[in-house]
């Protein structure tokens, strides 16, 4: 019992604080070989405060600034994604005006026909059909052509198999012939009155809208060279020879294969006509140049998404002290971005990371500064722990990934490990060698095919 060593005069034997009985030094120190009951506290008088007795937890703080940014980056994207059709648009109709003043030009008359096909640019129906082109263009790339094709987290080609691709490819053919039955009414050509030669170019353009959505690369990325001004990007744009020269090879093949399919399929319908339509340069020259026309719009298109929506974004470092009702700027930090779930917005943040760690010594500086007051490296124990969360959802999502690889239930051991368990037996976790995962392609189909024939 306490009651059995009596203190000296003057000191009380236990003090009440907050409803806690606390023994004095004294007592404390004649306890201290004796083994005692511990003292329980008052729960309704307890310094720590449950999560009950939160105004707002950090998990839906988080969340919240996690929407906030999320939205913001949406609509950055959206007003990007706009102003590419709009330049898009432009360039197309440009292109459509150059195919316009190029189809009117006759070598047999130069200069009456090259008079003719500059006054008609400015005429009324041409103004009204370049309008027309225009509006078509913009919104088949505004609600079809950019959601569907431009993605962040696709191969470098398009697939064969997703339906919604292949809606883009009628449209766009759609959009391809109704432009160039435009372009032959504007120029006045005979072809219109003539089935045979619009047969001919209607295969081709079919042919080259296969050739534009399925051989050209829609992944988003950056660019590695510091970007010049828009006009300077056109220009670089249109003196690009070796765009032109593969843009000119394609078509070429497209002119080659709507002809092979042309006589196929139009000997039986239009008999020796099908074969005397191929020795004349004028339809020749039209089929290459409506070709050309779209192969070029399409890959002119692509570069100017890269080049407005891939613009990088600058993100703010987390601050060096806490701030109770930061703005939404401020809240854009860039340990909160690296975890966002949009494959696009992460993107954004790690190559923001990597000029920072390339480019950007004042940022650098931020990432290593102390906190005040404290004197903590904040700022990079916060940034390190986002990238190493990453890099975690990174590998769970490896390891579901190569469990599938085996048509079973794979468990990857953390540190690596052999392959065991009962290969009959595919309900039971396997482990496979972590290590294999890093292996090249080829030496990790062999010791896929060496391991199942060994069980088998």
């Amino acid at each position: 019992m306490w009651s059995d060593s009596s203190p000296p005069s003057g000191a009380s034997t236990s003090l009440l604080h907050n409803g806690v009985e606390t023994s004095t030094p004294f007592q404390q120190h004649s306890l201290s070989g004796r083994r005692t009951a511990p003292i329980r506290k008052d729960d309704s008088l307890s310094f720590s405060r449950t999560p009950a007795h939160l105004p707002l937890s950090s998990t839906s703080q988080s969340a919240s600034m996690v929407d906030q940014i999320q939205q913001w980056f949406d609509s950055l994207i959206s007003s990007r994604s706009v102003i590419a059709a709009r330049a898009g648009a432009v360039v197309s109709c440009l292109i459509f005006s150059s195919a316009f003043f190029l189809l009117q030009l006759s070598i047999y008359s130069p200069i009456h026909s090259f008079y003719e096909a500059v006054w008609s640019l400015f005429s009324l129906r041409f103004i009204l059909l370049f309008c027309i082109h225009g509006s078509i263009f913009f919104s088949l790339v505004t609600f079809f052509f950019y959601p569907v094709l431009f993605k962040v987290d696709q191969v470098r080609r398009v697939s064969y198999l997703n339906p919604m691709v292949w809606a883009v490819v009628a449209l766009l053919a759609l959009d391809s012939i109704v432009s160039t039955v435009l372009l032959l009414y504007s120029s006045k050509s005979a072809y219109l009155a003539n089935g045979f030669p619009l047969f001919y170019l209607t295969l081709s353009l079919l042919s080259s809208t296969f050739q534009s959505i399925f051989d050209n690369d829609f992944q988003l990325t950056f660019s590695q060279h510091q970007k010049p001004k828009m006009l300077n990007f056109l220009l670089s744009l249109v003196l690009d020879a070796d765009m032109a020269v593969q843009t000119s090879y394609t078509a070429l093949k497209c002119m080659g294969s709507s002809m092979a399919f042309g006589l196929l399929l139009g000997t039986p319908l239009y008999g020796i006509r099908s074969v005397v339509c191929l020795v004349f340069p004028s339809l020749l020259l039209t089929v290459f140049c409506v070709s050309f026309m779209q192969l070029i719009a399409i890959r002119f298109f692509i570069s100017i998404v890269r080049y407005i929506v891939m613009e990088p974004i600058t993100f703010n470092m987390p601050l060096p002290y806490q701030i109770h009702s930061p703005t939404s700027e401020q809240m854009r930090t860039i340990n909160r971005v690296v975890e966002a779930r949009d494959p696009l917005l992460k993107y954004f943040a790690f190559f923001d990371l990597r000029r920072v760690a390339l480019t950007d010594s004042a940022r650098r500086k931020e990432v290593f500064s102390l906190s005040q007051p404290g004197g903590h490296a904040r700022n990079w124990a916060t940034l390190s722990t986002a990238c190493v969360n990453v890099i975690k959802q990174v590998q769970l999502h490896l390891d579901e990934q190569s469990g599938r690889l085996f048509g079973g239930s794979i468990a990857v051991d953390n540190v690596g490990g052999s392959a065991s368990g009962d290969a009959s037996d595919l309900s039971d976790p396997l482990k496979i060698d972590r290590e294999m995962l890093l292996m090249p392609v080829q030496a990790r189909r062999q010791g896929t095919h060496l391991w199942l024939f060994t069980f088998s």
